[in-house]
This record gives structure tokens, C-alpha cells and sequence, in this order.
């Protein structure tokens, strides 16, 4: 016969079930040692996320919650292990149990029948943490708090899938592992890019990943009116699912936090969800250049972490400021832009040099048709960036849009015309020339990588021989090439790569 435990003892986890359903942060504390060895260490940023993981239970977040976060400030932890066994050790009909101490909604998730969808760029990490979730579940301190609620089910009780006796389910899985049938009441996809693996984020990749959402990750919500995203990444592109989310998705809640706070972030925190412990909306609490997690990652730390060979420039913004582009720039920096001119000299030798959107766009944000005109003045050898053309066109327009232009420049300015690779290229190519007769025109492959192409420009602009004409272009322009190579668009960078090509090399001209 089983000896009864000290009443002392059943009040102390009466207490401890009370206060752990109420708080996710205090739920992780409790469980901490279950998983980890060393004791847990809190910080505002982790009771941030656990505010915002509670607000989704609750249904306050009732699209989706996209949390962007540097490596390890405990951004799997919290929402992949703890949040599924605090979910699923919540009283799922709190008005029924008489002894239940405190009003709670009922329209919410909560209790051991809530499904949960895990991904991640790879199955391995998905099954990590789900692991680490079972572990908790199976450790006896929970088993005695919640063993009458939560029970797993021995038939489905697998590393990539677990279930309970009351419906509920933990399922791993990747974005190519997505098994045709299956879903989840909330789904969190953590980690959607491989950030380090080479070619990880490649436009291929990347679009792969956007598709993915857009056309399989809609379905999977076995709830479509109360289920719910969670995105949790560090930033790696422009248009990775991160900004492609905050491009299409304008009700979702964005917890932004940087490794080191940035007042005029780009996308600081946009949220309704109030701060348990002061009662007030969520903001970001530090003073400008403050680390996020100063006791583990102190400002030297994070210095070093950013200049880390396996770190580019790019790569740094992204995954510690959560700004996939260094503020002062990439390959182009910002304050090499600083020496604008209102006007041009007179006799500059010009250069229209167009590059040409796709006529077939697979994207939300597709390319652009630009035309940059540029210029040089041989007695400084100063070059000059004149004016630039750019649209998003249709076939017709874009021929429209090419001709009128040649014709408002003028005889004088010379025009390039790229030739991309295959026939239809060189077909294209030779039918804008068609169309410039008796304009001087270049028809020029392309050749080697953008990078590569941009090179030469780019020693210029740093050398201060670049100029910008004072323009509405200006700032659009300038962002384009600070974000270059990570940036969304490239265009302009291309267009201005090839019209210095064009006038230091001196390309072969026809007149039709």
C-alpha cells in the first residue's frame, strides 16, 4: 500500500500547479533542470516571449506572432519544449473545477487536446526539441502535478510524433517532410532558412521556402479561424520568409529584438500584448548600443560574434540586428553617398545602361525595369550618376519606355542594352537595338557573378569619384546599393555596373 504524502507536501504542489499554470516564465523555471543541467537564468527578453507565447493561448494573437531573435537567446526553448507542456497542462474547462482559484477564458488553447505542428529548415532540430518536450512531460515532478490530465498515448510515442489520451499531438517535421493529411491547432516553424549551409540563402532556396508558405502552410491549420503561426528567425535576406510575412501579413504581432538596440530600427516591436509584471504594451526597455542579454552576451561578446570570419558583414546585420543589411551598408557604404551635387558639369560623356526585369515573375515583389544614366567628366575623371528610370512594365511598356527615354536624352547619350544568356537573350537584345536605330547603342553579355560585375563601381564610389545628382532617386537608389548583395532587388546595381562598364571601357557602339 502506497503511503499517503505530508499534507504539507500536496499544498506546496497544489501551489506549485497554480502558479505554473498561470505563468509560462515560471512553468520554465519550474522545469528547467529537466532538460538543462545548469540553472535557468531569466531576462526581460525571454519573459518578453513568454508573454507573447501566453497571448497566443489566449487567442489575444489571432493571426500569427513572428519573433526575430539572435542565436542563442533561448529562441527554441521557449516556444518548441516548454510551450506545448504548458499548454497541455492547462485545465481545458477551468469554470468546471470548483477548486480552480482564478477566472480564465475559455476561448483559448489550453489543455492536453491542443495539436501542435513543429518545422524547421531541417526534421533533425524539429525532433530535437520535441524530445526535450516528451522529456519534460515524462519527468515525475510533471507527471505528478498533471499525470490525471496528461497522459501520452504508448501506441504513438515516437521522437517525431507524440499523442495524449485526450487528442492532442506533437508532431516534428521539415519543410520537405510534410506528411499529406496532418496539421495543427498552432503551428510554430522555427528556423525556416539554413543560414550556414553553403548556398542556404540562395534566391532558389529562399523562394522554395516562400512557396512553401504560401501554397502548403495556409491548409495545415486545422482551425482556420482561431489557429495560429509562430515564426521564430534570425533575419538572413531582405525577402526571406521574415520579410516576406512583414511585407504580406499586416495584423500579425512582430517581436523585433536586436542583439544590441537600435532607436531607429527599421521594424521595431509592433504588439497589443501587455507586460504581465507592469500592466503596460510591450516595448523594447534599453537605452541605445544595449546588449539584449548583457550577462551572457556582453557587448565585447557580440563584437566579437560580428566580426566572426564565418560572419559576413551581411550576415551579422541579419542575424544579430535582425536587419538583413549593416545600417552603414554592405559592399556599398552609406557614407560614400554623403557628397550629392545639384548639377552636373557641362560635356560629360553619357551613358544610358538599362537592365531588364523578367518578363515572368514567380514573386510578391518582382523585379524592376531601370535605366541609369551616367556620366563622366574627363578633365576630373569625376563620375557622375545623372538619373535613374525605374518601373515595374509590361512587354509593351517597357519597349515604350526605352524608346521615350532614348528620345528625352537625346542623340548624345549613348545606350547599352544587357544581352542575357541563351537565344531568346540575344533575340531581346538585338530587338531594343532595332528599335534605338539611329541612336548609338552597345549590346553587351553578361558575364561572371553581380558581385563580381559590381566590383569596379563599387572601388569608385569608396575612392569619393562618384557623384549623385540631387533627385527623388537619390534615397531609393542609395538603399538599394547599401543592401547589395542581400538586398531584395538589385537592379539599380546592376544597371549602374554596367553603365560604368560602358564608359571606362569604351563598348562598341552602332547606330543602327
Amino acid at each position: 500500500m502506497t503511503a499517503s504524502r505530508p499534507a504539507e507536501d500536496m499544498l506546496r504542489d497544489r501551489c506549485d500547479t497554480i502558479r505554473y499554470e498561470r505563468s509560462l516564465l515560471d512553468f520554465i523555471g519550474g522545469f528547467w533542470r529537466c532538460i538543462e543541467p545548469k540553472g535557468f537564468q531569466s531576462n526581460w527578453h525571454i519573459e518578453s516571449i513568454c508573454d507573447h507565447l501566453e497571448a497566443v493561448a489566449s487567442r489575444q494573437i489571432k493571426h500569427g506572432l513572428l519573433i526575430n531573435i539572435p542565436p542563442r537567446h533561448m529562441k527554441s526553448l521557449g516556444a518548441n519544449v516548454y510551450f506545448p507542456a504548458w499548454i497541455w497542462a492547462q485545465n481545458p474547462n477551468p469554470k468546471n473545477d470548483p477548486n480552480y482559484p482564478f477566472h480564465v477564458r475559455t476561448d483559448s488553447w489550453r489543455g492536453p487536446g491542443v495539436k501542435f505542428m513543429h518545422l524547421s529548415y531541417d526534421s533533425q532540430l524539429a525532433t530535437r526539441d520535441g524530445t526535450k518536450c516528451r522529456q519534460i512531460i515524462n519527468s515525475p515532478l510533471y507527471k505528478r502535478l498533471w499525470g490525471h490530465r496528461v497522459r501520452l498515448r504508448p501506441d504513438q510515442n515516437q521522437k517525431t510524433r507524440f499523442d495524449n489520451l485526450a487528442g492532442g499531438h506533437r508532431l516534428s517535421t521539415s519543410e520537405g517532410g510534410v506528411i499529406t493529411g496532418e496539421g495543427g491547432d498552432i503551428i510554430i516553424f522555427d528556423d525556416p532558412h539554413n543560414v550556414r549551409a553553403i548556398g542556404g540563402a540562395s534566391d532558389v532556396a529562399r523562394e522554395k521556402t516562400l512557396r512553401f508558405w504560401d501554397e502548403s502552410m495556409p491548409s495545415r491549420l486545422n482551425d482556420q479561424e482561431n489557429g495560429v503561426f509562430v515564426v521564430i528567425m534570425q533575419r538572413v535576406h531582405e525577402r526571406d520568409l521574415s520579410g516576406h510575412i512583414l511585407t504580406n501579413e499586416l495584423d500579425w504581432t512582430h517581436l523585433c529584438l536586436p542583439a544590441r538596440y537600435e532607436p531607429q530600427h527599421p521594424h521595431p516591436i509592433r504588439t497589443s500584448v501587455v507586460r504581465k509584471t507592469t500592466g503596460e504594451i510591450w516595448k523594447d526597455p534599453r537605452s541605445e548600443g544595449e546588449a539584449l542579454w548583457p550577462e551572457k552576451f556582453s557587448l565585447a561578446a557580440l563584437q566579437r560574434m560580428a566580426k566572426d570570419e564565418a560572419l559576413s558583414t551581411h550576415m551579422a546585420a541579419g542575424q544579430l540586428q535582425q536587419r538583413p543589411t549593416a545600417r552603414e551598408g554592405g559592399l556599398f557604404k552609406r557614407a560614400w553617398f554623403s557628397n550629392a551635387v545639384k548639377f552636373a558639369p557641362e560635356g560629360l560623356d553619357l551613358v544610358r545602361a538599362w537592365d531588364f526585369a523578367s518578363s515572368v515573375q514567380l514573386t510578391n515583389d518582382p523585379d524592376w525595369t531601370v535605366g541609369l544614366l551616367m556620366g563622366r567628366d574627363r578633365a576630373s575623371d569625376l563620375i557622375y550618376v545623372l538619373d535613374v528610370v525605374r518601373a515595374r512594365l509590361s512587354p509593351g511598356q517597357r519597349e515604350q519606355r526605352v524608346t521615350a527615354t532614348a528620345a528625352s536624352d537625346g542623340y548624345e547619350v549613348r545606350v547599352r542594352i544587357p544581352q542575357d544568356p541563351g537565344g531568346a537573350g540575344k533575340f531581346e537584345a538585338y530587338h531594343f537595338a532595332s528599335l534605338l536605330r539611329g541612336y548609338p547603342v552597345s549590346v553587351e553579355p553578361e558575364h561572371g557573378s553581380k558581385e563580381r560585375r559590381a566590383d569596379a563601381f563599387a572601388s569608385q564610389c569608396e575612392q569619393g569619384i562618384v557623384r549623385l545628382v540631387e533627385g527623388a532617386w537619390n534615397r531609393a537608389f542609395v538603399e538599394e546599393l547599401c543592401a547589395f548583395p542581400n538586398g531584395a532587388h538589385d537592379d539599380q546595381v546592376d544597371a549602374a555596373s554596367a553603365a560604368f562598364r560602358a564608359l571606362m571601357r569604351g563598348a562598341s557602339w552602332t547606330f543602327g
